[in-house]
């Protein structure tokens, strides 16, 4: 049987509610310009597409493993093992926040947190089938949602909030585009999903920045850059008091809801990443030790409500190390070896036998050829 196919679908619809949490510091940072940071991180986007490509199929675990020496591809695993309990700890709290928001109560915390854990503790098992084959499904409703919130605020938009520009918006462009790269950092770990071996991630990449930049827009539009950057959700205020009669009375509330299908398609996403990079730091204690690791990262969340003020500056520069800066090292070192390799060059001397079996084969390969030849 081949390959399950739809890791673009999965990897879009986890990295819809980071993008979420983005309107806000990326309308600070680029003013009325917000809208097009995303396609100007296209260049980080086609970049992350060529590592995927060279990955040919293989986990972020594997990819480690046969680009660098042995210490050092288990020393790349453990820190990536760490930033990705670290994100799972940002991601949770991000989906208890959203849901207090729209439904107050600091005794229902833990109860969400412990949901969520459950949730995604059953969806990451096995080979990653049936994460995939959720993702598939949650991408229809969340674009559907996504697409659907936006339309229903265009009448409030005002093309006065996203054009003309101030001069310091063009000066923020750049910060803006590293700040939209730096989600390279969350969607790395799709690489832990089992995917083709000639994947064409181009149209998904394309897909999810168009998506972004049309989100940006219409919120931008909407409240302004100056409002945008002071509200904490401000695509959940879109639809505040909108009601629709028979279906829900309160639109933000409706939207929330299905956001946090997202919120559980991002912390399975990582958890499968963690449960790989686990396997590959430990294989006798694959099992019971991702579970505590995983238990660790979502009682952070809850014990730690409010994000540090070094957060900020630690998804985006992580983000970018471990999203684009490390994975481009692996596949370069991984080349620059092959390279090697087919020239004969090698800085580690051989034995006496290994020599002697070197010479055999090349013996073996050059009467192959002259055979052919006659």
């Amino acid at each position: 049987m081949g390959r399950e196919r739809g890791r673009g679908m999965a990897v879009i619809a986890g990295l819809i509610p980071p993008m979420l949490a983005l309107l806000g510091p990326l309308s600070l940072r680029a003013g009325r310009l917000g809208w097009l940071t995303p396609l100007c991180a296209l260049p980080a986007g086609a970049l992350m597409c060529w590592i995927w490509r060279r990955a040919a199929g293989r986990s972020l675990s594997r990819l480690l493993e046969e680009s660098f020496d042995l210490w050092a591809g288990r020393g790349v695993q453990l820190l990536y093992l760490l930033w990705g309990l670290w994100l799972m700890s940002v991601a949770a709290r991000r989906y208890v926040r959203r849901l207090l928001i729209t439904a107050p109560g600091e005794n229902v915390r833990w109860l969400y947190l412990g949901a969520a854990l459950l949730l995604v503790l059953w969806l990451s098992r096995g080979e990653g089938v049936i994460l995939l084959r959720t993702g598939r499904l949650l991408f229809g409703a969340l674009t559907a949602a996504v697409i659907l919130g936006a339309a229903l605020s265009l009448p409030a938009l005002k093309w006065e909030n996203l054009w003309p520009p101030d001069p310091a918006d063009w000066t923020g462009l750049g910060a803006g585009a590293l700040t939209v790269a730096g989600l390279a950092g969350w969607g790395i770990f799709g690489l832990c999903l089992p995917g083709e071996e000639r994947e064409r991630p181009w149209g998904w990449t394309a897909l999810g920045c168009g998506l972004f930049a049309g989100l940006l827009a219409v919120t931008l539009g909407t409240f302004g850059p100056a409002l945008t950057g002071r509200m904490e959700e401000p695509f959940l205020l879109l639809l505040e008091g909108a009601a629709a009669p028979g279906v829900f009375r309160r639109g933000e509330a409706a939207l929330a809801s299905v956001l946090t299908l997202g919120d559980f398609m991002l912390l399975a996403l990582l958890l499968r990443g963690c449960a790989c990079l686990w396997r590959g730091l430990f294989p006798g204690r694959a099992g019971r030790g991702v579970w505590l690791v995983a238990g660790a990262a979502f009682w952070w969340a809850g014990a730690h409500p409010v994000a540090g003020a070094r957060g900020e500056p630690l998804l985006l520069w992580g983000g970018a190390l471990f999203g684009i800066g490390l994975p481009t090292l692996a596949v370069l070192t991984e080349a620059g070896r092959k390279a090697l390799g087919k020239e004969g060059i090698s800085c580690v001397k051989k034995g006496p036998e290994e020599a002697d079996v070197a010479e055999e084969e090349a013996g073996e390969k050059s009467y192959g050829k002259n055979e052919k030849k006659c």
